[in-house]
């Protein structure tokens, strides 16, 4: 898979440079994950563009379908780690908190096109798309217990339905990495394509979602998901908790922690 999935992305190379590429064509908003070379991971100012595009196409009639994907070998390897230790104005909600929120009541399909690391919210947001489409070398991981922290986007309710509460609780507690199998096995991936073919697959998708009664799929999707208000009232506690969990030493230490092993990493990769 080439590092730009999407070729319209290569029509203004001034945009290569930015962290998120916004495209629309064919009745279908493209946002393209565009840090590789931080395996995407997600900055504030990311979060927020990703909410405002998402906010801003649900009243233009023109687009009736989502699509997101990366450059770069990775999806997304979660929220960038400066962002961790940072707190909103008293008052206001995380920027990946309200992304999340906008995502999860987002009323037109949402299809992701995935491969090498889906981490932290580069997992759970998959919670919330419609069709999930991922590489042979996608890899998977919640983190949160690990970096002293609580999973968030609803996985922690959302994770135990899909895949059961025993299968929930070794993927969330133990936080190891699994494979694009396992994901398809607990039903959080709908189909497995290799790389060179994937965004192929999501536009034969896309391309049907679009040509669908746009009110009929909305009301479709809108039942399948009746317990927004309560989902979105659990997604709140799990923020809560996920805020305290940043006071604590405990998460302190445990961010230490993870610093340290990647400047090992990065020293060690140096070095060779």
């Amino acid at each position: 898979m080439d590092r730009v999935l999407h070729p319209l992305c290569q029509r203004d190379r001034a945009f290569m440079s930015e962290p998120l590429i916004l495209e629309r064509t064919d009745n279908v908003l493209w946002l393209c994950l565009n840090r590789p070379e931080k395996k995407n991971a997600l900055t504030w100012s990311m979060y927020d563009g990703l909410r405002e595009a998402l906010e801003q196409s649900v009243v233009d009639d023109d687009t009736r379908a989502v699509c997101i994907f990366s450059t770069g070998d990775d999806f997304c390897a979660g929220s960038d780690v400066s962002s961790l230790g940072e707190s909103p104005p008293a008052g206001q909600r995380r920027p990946g908190h309200r992304f999340l929120d906008t995502l999860m009541r987002y009323p037109k399909p949402v299809v992701a096109c995935i491969r090498g690391y889906a981490f932290g919210v580069g997992a759970t947001m998959l919670l919330h798309a419609d069709l999930v489409y991922a590489a042979p070398d996608t890899q998977f991981c919640f983190p949160f217990v690990q970096l002293g922290l609580v999973p968030e986007a609803g996985s922690s309710l959302l994770l135990p339905r899909l895949a059961g509460q025993q299968r929930a609780a070794e993927l969330l507690l133990l936080g190891e990495r699994f494979d694009v199998s396992t994901a398809k096995d607990i039903g959080l991936v709908n189909d497995v394509i290799d790389a060179e073919e994937l965004l192929g697959r999501a536009r034969k998708a896309l391309s049907r979602l679009t040509t669908q009664p746009p009110q009929a799929l909305a009301d479709t999707k809108r039942l399948m998901r009746a317990d927004l208000d309560a989902l979105g009232a659990h997604m709140d506690t799990e923020f809560e908790v996920f805020d305290r969990r940043k006071a604590s030493a405990e998460f302190v230490r445990a961010q230490e922690a993870f610093l340290n092993k990647r400047k090992r990493t990065s020293d060690s990769t140096d070095g060779d």
